[in-house]
């Protein structure tokens, strides 16, 4: 059931359009650390339906939204934590020791904290006499990074986020990479104090969950910990604003949760007819592997995890199928055959839709080669073709009938992994 009322929580289930739309969804994902090609090319689309990059950059651009990054994933990808300005040093991790720190990365706080935001220009000219000119512009762009994912500076575009997703080979110009201005996390506003920090994370917790515990907590690595947030939660309770109780189980501990937040969760076990979800494994609207262990599948061999690229597809909240990235290797889960059946149906064309070539080429099910899968008689017969790879299936919705031609994509976007290059990174 819970696993069910989070989708509908976060508005997956009635996407709704616009720069309104979207300040909504950040009020939800707000101070969680996700990988920034999974959050513009799924989790914010799954919100929004008419999401598009320039959205995001317009609230940047209106001095509402900042970023924070949280960690490298490879060379490609880093995880990002969005913050509203208003609140984001309260929600903001610390920054980390960056690993072999050199006197650039020194150079580079130096400059900022005197000088301010500055273009690239500006950083280079400031670390000028500590290296070669000949290595100066990677010598610089190399620590601005290694701040970045230490969480210590920041640029006010998303545009060198989205440079560094960019697949091999597609040409972006030097402006995109390392344009904007970059300039001190500390610098995003006063210190909050220890209470202003402990009721944003527990408001945090609250928006992103609906019901707040210690597996909330860990998933969303909070510093410190669920008792950080503790004393808040039951200060909330005294005032009547959350209540307190044992909503979910397996959720050890104290929860905690806005009246409003209990009424949904209670709906969400009451719908008429089976609802199917398809969430990125990553999106904070999975329940699976984050707030709740993953359930069995019925391949022993196969671990589902929340990687970067992978799916779960859901039947009024149980785990009917998991996709590998690339959705080549298909697992289903041990339900009833009904429910096996209904998740492949309405979700594999859902999950090929997002892909770039608009369909998706399944080589496995359950370990064992598709076509010679019991479920590929069903999908066949439902629209799906068959391959010498495998079963190819097209994006639809809700069943599988043909895809309608592909949208134009921002040139920015990053390529769906329809490649075999590196494997993607673990979030």
């Amino acid at each position: 059931t819970y696993a069910a009322f989070l989708p509908r929580w976060h508005g997956l289930d009635q996407p709704r359009r616009g720069v309104g739309a979207l300040r909504d969804a950040i009020a939800r994902l707000e101070g969680v650390a996700l990988p920034f090609s999974e959050l513009e090319t799924r989790i914010l689309p799954a919100r929004i339906a008419d999401y598009h990059p320039r959205m995001l950059d317009e609230l940047g651009a209106a001095g509402e939204l900042v970023w924070v990054g949280a960690g490298a994933l490879g060379t490609k990808d880093g995880r990002v934590i969005l913050l509203r300005r208003d609140r984001a040093l309260a929600l903001a991790p610390d920054p980390q020791p960056v690993v072999h720190s050199s006197p650039v990365h020194a150079a580079v706080l130096a400059h900022l904290g005197r000088a301010g935001a500055s273009f690239l220009v500006g950083i280079e000219s400031a670390v000028a006499a500590l290296v070669p000119r000949e290595t100066l512009r990677t010598s610089v762009t190399t620590a601005l990074w290694d701040l970045v994912w230490a969480g210590a500076i920041t640029n006010d575009t998303f545009a060198p986020l989205r440079a560094i997703t960019v697949k091999p080979g597609r040409r972006v110009s030097p402006h995109a990479t390392f344009g904007g201005r970059w300039s001190l996390v500390a610098s995003l506003g006063a210190p909050p104090s220890a209470t202003q920090r402990g009721l944003a994370l527990a408001n945090s917790l609250l928006e992103r969950w609906g019901v707040a515990s210690r597996a909330a907590a860990r998933a969303d690595e909070l510093p410190g910990g669920f008792s950080l947030v503790g004393d808040v939660f039951r200060a909330l309770e005294d005032s009547g604003t959350v209540r307190r109780g044992y909503f979910v189980e397996s959720l050890e501990g104290a929860q905690f949760a806005w009246p409003g937040a209990i009424d949904r969760l209670r709906e969400a076990s009451r719908g008429a007819a089976p609802r199917v979800d398809v969430v990125a494994a990553v999106d904070p609207a999975c329940a699976w592997g984050s707030a709740l262990p993953w359930p069995e599948l019925a391949d022993p061999t196969t671990k589902p995890a929340r990687r970067v690229g992978a799916t779960a597809i859901l039947v009024d909240g149980e785990l009917a199928v998991w996709l590998e990235p690339r959705a080549r290797k298909v697992t289903t889960g041990k339900l009833p055959a009904e429910q096996i059946e209904l998740a492949l149906s309405v979700g594999l064309p859902r999950v090929a839709l997002t892909a770039r070539r608009r369909e998706v080429m399944i080589e496995t099910i359950d370990g064992a080669a598709a076509s010679e899968s019991p479920h590929a008689r069903g999908l066949i017969a439902a629209g799906a073709k068959l391959d010498y790879r495998g079963l190819v299936v097209r994006g639809a919705a809700p069943g599988l009938r043909p895809a309608a031609p592909p949208v134009a994509e921002p040139s920015d976007a990053p390529d769906d992994a329809d490649d075999d290059d590196d494997d993607e990174s673990q979030a």
